[in-house]
């Protein structure tokens, strides 16, 4: 059967290629209004990246967010299939623990046929107790749903599913439609803990590395090629970033005070549910909000850790020389990463509150003067090694 990246449709393929992700329609505000102007802008960026030349859109899933964060992405996957073309279309990531099996197969299988076999399914395991039990789930069951939801993903692509929900375990039932590209989306595996890196390549095509350094990005990397050679597997990599001619960082200020600003408070939930232990969530949100200046910061900051496996390299903003250079030791991690599999990295360039018009031209800028010179980087590295 054809692996992943040698079946999938969409622009992302061997070599580097680059992508738009955060795609999250978080907005400024929490009226209808403001929902739909943050959805139109979604979509409006996905259509501006294919135009000025990335290779990948990329949204996301959370629930019971008052900022509007996507709960719904095959909605708006099926929404980005039908206003572009070329660009691959994925989830970054994605939560199948949190969807019935059969449900999450059928729609995974109809948005990769409209969007013309482009579909990629960068998934995780979820986090957030609220999620889990506000959808009446146990978070202890994430791991066995989601390689429950991968299983019978892989066996709807055949057009049957068996040994599903209440019905025997030897009747087989049809499923359609069958997804374009034969044995169904590529998955990758999003997570930073060691389990989770090492499931991803076991139970999938890829892996999607999310906000880290280079060198911890390099650790994960070893993780991947020692569970198994990592041949055609996929490797990704999305960050923060913003680029500007000048001031990038006061125009994208107001935008990450509030990315910050939710990213540590459902973190300081995550570890109150985990330990027991009451947290000021209103005082802790404050302490971390973003300013010009600041590095991106942890929700509880710990001396113990190493370097590499802090935040504070996540975010990458600037002119576009600036940006290839914070971008550069990204770009070498891939490179120097073992196998023949597509290499990608992507960043989060839209957020709330920023003026339409900076995020256009931070688009822009990413497509046409940073990706550019990232790339001969990544293939003069790879001809050499």
């Amino acid at each position: 059967m054809e692996t992943g990246h040698e079946r999938h449709r969409g622009a992302v393929g061997s070599g580097l290629t680059f992508g738009l992700s955060g795609l999250v329609g978080q907005a400024d505000g929490t009226g209808a209004e403001d929902h739909r102007r943050a959805l139109e802008e979604l979509v409006a960026a996905a259509e501006l990246a294919e135009e000025v030349g990335l290779d990948a859109v990329w949204t996301s899933e959370h629930h019971f967010s008052s900022s509007g964060f996507v709960p719904a992405p095959f909605v708006v996957l099926a929404a980005l299939a039908a206003r572009t073309e070329r660009v691959t279309i994925g989830t970054d990531v994605m939560l199948p623990s949190m969807w019935d099996p059969v449900r999450f197969a059928e729609e995974a299988c109809v948005v990769d046929q409209l969007s013309g076999g482009r579909l990629v399914l960068a998934l995780g395991i979820g986090y957030r107790d609220v999620e889990f039990e506000g959808l009446g789930l146990r978070r202890r069951d994430r791991v066995a749903r989601f390689e429950e939801c991968i299983r019978v993903l892989r066996q709807a692509a055949g057009g049957t599913l068996s040994n599903i929900g209440l019905l025997p375990e030897d009747l087989v039932v049809p499923t359609s439609p069958k997804p374009l590209q034969p044995g169904g989306p590529p998955v990758w595996g999003g997570g930073k803990v060691e389990a989770a890196v090492r499931r991803a390549r076991r139970t999938g095509e890829g892996y999607f590395a999310s906000m880290m350094s280079a060198d911890a990005l390099r650790r994960r990397i070893g993780w991947l090629d020692d569970e198994a050679p990592l041949g055609d597997f996929a490797v990704a990599q999305t960050t923060l970033a913003f680029v500007a001619a000048r001031d990038a960082e006061r125009i994208a200020a107001p935008g990450l005070e509030r990315v910050q600003a939710y990213m540590q408070s459902w973190k300081a939930e995550a570890a109150v549910a985990a330990t027991g232990v009451p947290t000021a969530d209103e005082t802790l949100v404050e302490q971390v909000r973003w300013r010009p200046g600041d590095e991106w910061q942890a929700a509880t900051p710990r001396a113990d850790l190493p370097d590499e496996e802090r935040l504070t390299h996540a975010l990458v903003i600037g002119d576009p020389d600036t940006c290839v250079a914070r971008l550069r030791p990204f770009v070498e991690a891939l490179a120097d990463a073992p196998g023949t599999g597509p290499r990608h990295l992507s960043a989060r360039l839209v957020y709330p509150a920023v003026d339409p018009a900076a995020t256009r031209e931070c688009i822009r800028l990413f497509a046409q003067e940073v990706a550019p010179p990232l790339r001969e980087i990544f293939d003069a590295r790879r001809t050499t090694t």
